[in-house]
């Protein structure tokens, strides 16, 4: 019940903001769900801490005891903690929004180990959702971006789209989840067109001994 206050109060805070009504509804939708991955992390060490490094184009980000980095290009991007409490409270969780995009993402770095694989991580993921009363996914697809298994999906909005990839990439040990969404008023397979395409410019390798 903490995690979810936390999360009220920002919503409370970003609705009194003079922000873009298509933000709004993009925070509101993403918080939520956001939230239900609620978990206490005790205090990391510096080496399972997520580092990021803002280059001119680009952010590169990595857990020290990761064999992986990953590079986001930077493309209007800025970093923004999107929500309190749950996954955002993990030490390896990271955000990054481009307002003008109506554009978020967000996840983390994991041990491979914790993943519970595509599908049951999605059968959990959607029955807390049901459970919450959130809204039911649209247009559900599993597929592979890359070498991302991803899903995309749409959350229904009064217009516009509101349109989902929820991604896992899994080498050397280490399980990369990623969530990036896009709220606009183009048509929803528009809206999907553009986060496959930026999903495929994110790009992962392996750390030079």
């Amino acid at each position: 019940m903490q995690n979810r206050d936390k999360g009220d109060r920002f919503i409370c805070r970003l609705e009194n903001k003079s922000v873009p009504r298509i933000l709004r509804v993009l925070f509101l939708a993403s918080i939520a769900l956001l939230l239900i991955s609620a978990a206490t992390y005790a205090g990391p060490s510096k080496n399972e801490t997520i580092q990021i490094n803002e280059l001119k184009e680009s952010y590169e980000l990595t857990v020290p005891v990761s064999q992986l980095i990953m590079v986001i290009p930077k493309d209007g991007l800025s970093q923004k903690k999107i929500a309190s409490g749950g996954s955002a409270d993990n030490p390896r969780y990271f955000g990054f929004v481009n307002e003008a995009l109506g554009l978020i993402i967000s996840g983390w770095f994991e041990s491979a180990q914790r993943f519970p694989g595509l599908q049951k991580s999605w059968d959990s993921d959607t029955k807390e959702w049901s459970r919450r009363g959130l809204p039911v996914p649209q247009g559900v697809a599993f597929v592979k971006i890359s070498n991302w298994d991803a899903i995309v999906y749409d959350l229904r909005i009064p217009s516009g789209s509101n349109s989902h990839i929820r991604a896992h990439w899994l080498q050397a040990d280490t399980w990369i989840d990623i969530h990036i969404s896009m709220t606009s008023d183009r048509p929803s397979a528009e809206s999907r067109a553009k986060l496959t395409a930026l999903l495929k410019t994110i790009q992962v390798r392996e750390k030079k001994n």
